[in-house]
């Protein structure tokens, strides 16, 4: 949120009757924007009641929210929650006539065939026609006809008035005059001019014309480009357009971070879109990031709208004279994007030619039919063995020439250089891999785990495999020899009772693993990337039969291996006592991540008894190496705040943007791992648990973790939530900071020092706070960036979860954006099991304590 400010006391916009509402044009649109404030008394409400007006296009119908009386409480005159000019108003929208409504501002509130929503409160939520809107105990509410809450725009702060700019931002403000809310910040279908989307940001479109939840078309400000992709319910997401003028060519490329720098979008009244870099305090003095993209799509100074549409499409919108809107552009026809580029152009499993007609495939697998251009197409019924991997028939492929997926473009191959018999046989053995598209000219392939989109003809280095399971052909099995055989029979005729127990138990072991097999196999098949499947011989030859060694942990040992193309693998081995929980937990947490802070998943192979996990590998290896054991050449602080905050996008996008989201449960240094260029990439899932939803506390028996990182709650209650691992975070954060660890046996007896964040605590209520920071690198530090790293630090390690931030705050306090309250300096840290060691920390005292936990 951008930091604004009004007078404490709100000022009065003069009153309009609503005869004039109705009759009020929308003037010049070159005017300086401005505001008008209406205070909101407690107890007020606004029904859905009034002159129902008609809006653009598809959108329905609205009824414009009253605004408050007269502060004398005159009751002659009525006004409207409007802006200064009448642009924009907030009204209830009864979407398409459907009888459902939203709480929607709209742009042309007073004209009576413009108004067309840009901003929508309850998408997820549309109430009846008995809905209100009310003030109660300071809280803004969206109540339904059954007074469920439908919305809500914030839990913790009090709301004093509502203001609505002339730029189409709704704030809300505290009694102070704060700005506590904008919808600015939070996008839905819309991007209007002065708007910024800044990284990490996103608006979506609607799902369809009878509804304005959240559709399957996301656009997202990444760190180079924004991104536009096709998200089909509990599939991977699918980019089909990347803007940024030609510097990424890749989603990966668009996502690499910049450290200490905000990408930001802005679309502007005269129709140019620019995005730049904006450099925090915090940045190097060199950066990647120094490539803006500047594109003018329109001419004039008129009211316009960039809005991402139900089918994908990315128009922008002008607002004529006249009072009604025309098109400007489309996304199809913008840098040459064509139809076919749409992910739906021709539905599902669809052919489209960029000059022609859809054509579609027949459920015979081999035949071609065309379709009428507007038309789409349906899946084939030979489409439907895609969904289970039945290893008892054999895949097979329909082949087309000059093929591609919408998605080959703007994804980096999966592999390069390969042949494409081995292509083939690892989408055939891969239950993840419904379709494999192959470049013959580069030989790269491309494997789609889904393919719900449509295919685009015309490429001709490329050829699309898609797979499908020949039920008329059973996988053949090798019986063995027929002297083998005869031998079993003579061996099954004279075995002792010894025998039979040892037969006996090799059938309960072998029924034990099939077990085992089967539950893993359901769990691949149904992840919604395609990880590959490698087998044990091969991962034997990539590490030289293990011969290289990178680590052990818990569960397994970590070696580095070498593909045939020269591609290097992190090659986990997992314990066979123990390593099945861990391998369902890793396959299942990161089988269904992308992000560049989170390590990746390439492969994995479960063969006999073998369950091994392939990674990117990692030049750089893992956090604690660099701040604990090398001394030599320490990380200067640049790179320390870079890691900090690669680290919190990786768990807040676990946290908050995963499908599933997922806690971690073991954030350490050890399991931050660190790329060539120093990328913070957060690794082993080993202990991470997906949750069922956004706000889940979860209670689990068995407590493990690192003494030193774990969360009191977690610690004494088993009680298991996102907060737990903000604490975690927080430790890591000071020992970054101090580099040095937490808990220093070697210094028991130095009052404090043996703990660090007590003795960081006592050192910052001393004044002292650059003396926690690490001597090493404490004269080349950044006062300012080393006050907000420590204060982060600080909320996060709170003993009550309540008071620490989530990692989306976190984020927003490491860059900037957002102030950070001072941290109270008494602490209760819980070090290790099954003690407590409780320490106090205040300007005259210090205290320790120690409780045995049950």
């Amino acid at each position: 949120m951008r930091g604004r400010t009004i007078l404490s006391i709100p000022l009065r916009s003069r009153s309009m009757k609503t005869v004039g509402v109705l009759a009020v044009l929308l003037v010049s649109l070159a005017s300086v924007a401005s505001g008008r404030v209406y205070t909101i008394p407690e107890n007020w409400t606004a029904t859905i009641q009034g002159r129902e007006l008609p809006g653009f296009g598809s959108s329905g119908s609205y009824i414009l929210v009253s605004a408050p009386r007269d502060l004398n409480g005159s009751s002659g005159e009525q006004e409207f929650l409007l802006s200064d000019n009448g642009t924009f108003g907030l009204a209830f929208l009864n979407f398409n006539g459907t009888g459902n409504y939203y709480l929607s501002l709209v742009m042309g509130a007073t004209n009576a065939t413009a108004g067309a929503p840009i901003w929508t409160a309850n998408r997820s939520k549309a109430v009846s026609n008995e809905s209100r809107l009310t003030k109660t105990a300071g809280q803004l509410k969206l109540l339904n006809g059954d007074l469920t809450t439908a919305w809500s725009p914030s839990d913790d702060q009090t709301i004093a008035s509502i203001g609505l700019d002339e730029t189409g931002n709704m704030v809300l403000y505290n009694s102070s005059g704060g700005a506590v809310w904008e919808s600015f910040d939070h996008p839905t279908d819309v991007l209007l001019p002065g708007q910024r989307l800044v990284t990490g940001q996103r608006f979506a479109s609607n799902l369809n014309s009878s509804t304005m939840s959240e559709g399957v078309f996301t656009a997202t400000m990444e760190a180079r480009a924004i991104v536009l992709a096709f998200s089909p319910p509990s599939q991977e997401q699918q980019p089909y357009f990347l803007w940024s003028l030609g510097l990424p060519s890749t989603i990966d490329s668009a996502r690499v971070r910049c450290p200490g720098y905000v990408a930001v979008l802005q679309y502007t009244t005269g129709g140019a879109v620019n995005m730049a870099y904006e450099r925090s305090s915090a940045a190097t003095t060199s950066s990647p990031c120094n490539a803006p993209l500047n594109v003018s799509l329109g001419s004039g100074n008129s009211k316009r709208q960039l809005r991402l549409e139900s089918d994908g499409n990315l128009i922008s919108y002008k607002l004529h004279e006249t009072g009604n809107w025309e098109t400007e552009f489309l996304l199809a026809q913008f840098f040459g994007h064509r139809a076919c580029d749409l992910p739906l152009s021709c539905g599902s499993y669809g052919l489209c030619n960029q000059t022609g007609p859809c054509e579609c495939m027949d459920n015979r697998a081999t035949n071609i039919t065309t379709v009428a251009e507007s038309g789409t197409c349906e899946s084939p019924n030979w489409a439907s063995r895609l969904a289970t991997c039945d290893t008892r028939y054999e895949s097979d492929f329909v082949a087309l020439s000059g093929v591609r997926y919408f998605t080959n473009q703007y994804t980096s191959p999966d592999r390069v250089s390969s042949p494409l018999e081995d292509c083939l046989e690892t989408c055939r053995t891969n239950c993840s891999c419904s379709a494999l598209f192959y470049d013959g000219t580069l030989r790269n392939c491309y494997f789609v785990r889904d393919v719900s989109g449509s295919l685009t003809q015309g490429q001709a280095s490329y050829t699309a495999y898609l797979k499908f399971q020949d039920r008329s052909r059973l996988v053949k099995v090798d019986t063995g020899s027929s002297s083998s055989r005869k031998n079993i029979i003579v061996i099954s005729t004279s075995v002792t009772a010894a025998t039979l127990v040892i037969v006996c138990s090799l059938l309960l072991l072998t029924e034990l693993r099939r077990k085992q097999d089967a539950e893993i196999e359901k769990l691949i098949s149904a992840l919604k990337g395609p990880p590959q499947r490698f087998t044990y011989r091969r991962l034997t030859v990539a590490t030289k039969a293990f011969s290289k060694h990178l680590g052990t942990g818990g569960f397994g040992s970590v070696y580095e291996g070498v593909l045939r193309d020269g591609k290097k693998l992190a090659v986990k081995k997992l314990h066979s006592n123990k390593g099945q929980k861990q391998f369902i937990a890793e396959v299942a947490s990161l089988g269904t991540i992308s992000h560049v802070n989170i390590v990746r998943l390439c492969g994995f192979c479960a063969e006999l008894s073998h369950r091994l996990l392939v990674y990117e590998f990692m030049p750089n290896g893992s956090l604690d190496k660099w701040i604990f054991r090398n001394q030599e050449a320490p990380l200067d602080w640049d790179r320390r705040y870079s890691i900090a905050l690669g680290t919190a996008r990786g768990l807040a996008y676990l946290h908050e943007e995963s499908r599933e989201p997922i806690i971690h449960l073991d954030i350490k240094p050890q399991n931050i791992l660190l790329d060539e260029n120093f990328e913070a990439k957060v690794g082993d899932f080993g202990m991470a648990k997906l949750l069922m939803s956004r706000d889940v506390t979860q209670v689990i028996t068995g407590v493990r973790g690192t003494p030193g990182y774990l969360a009191p709650e977690w610690l004494l209650s088993n009680t298991a939530t996102k907060k737990c691992d903000v604490y975690s975070y927080g430790m890591v954060l000071l020992e970054l900071i101090g580099g040095r660890k937490n808990l220093d046996p070697a210094k028991i007896d130095s009052e404090l020092s043996f703990f660090f964040p007590a003795w960081a605590v006592n050192e910052v209520k001393q004044g002292r706070l650059l003396s926690v920071v690490d001597p090493k690198i404490r004269d080349g530090v950044d006062n300012q960036g080393a006050e907000r790293m420590v204060k982060v630090a600080f909320w996060c390690i709170q003993e009550n979860p309540a008071d620490r931030p989530t990692m989306d705050a976190v984020i927003q306090m490491l860059e900037g954006r957002q102030e950070i309250a001072e941290p109270p300096l008494i602490f209760r840290f819980a070090v290790e099991a099954p003690g407590i060691i409780s320490i106090k920390a205040s300007s005259n005292s210090i205290a320790l304590g120690y409780c045995k936990s049950s």
